[in-house]
């Protein structure tokens, strides 16, 4: 998916594997892009049925 010629799948994965090498990061950090990307991709449905 882009956005405003954002490549945001590509962006997502790069923070996703600097945040697994992060060995002190707390759990409910690591899901932080997961959930934004959730949220951008409802964003973009509903954006895409005209609501």
């Amino acid at each position: 998916m882009t956005i405003d010629s954002i490549d945001v799948e590509a962006a997502v994965k790069k923070v996703q594997q600097l945040l697994a090498e992060e060995a002190q990061l707390l759990p409910a950090l690591r899901l932080t892009p997961d959930v934004l990307l959730l949220v951008v991709q409802l964003r973009d449905c509903r954006r895409m049925i005209g609501d």
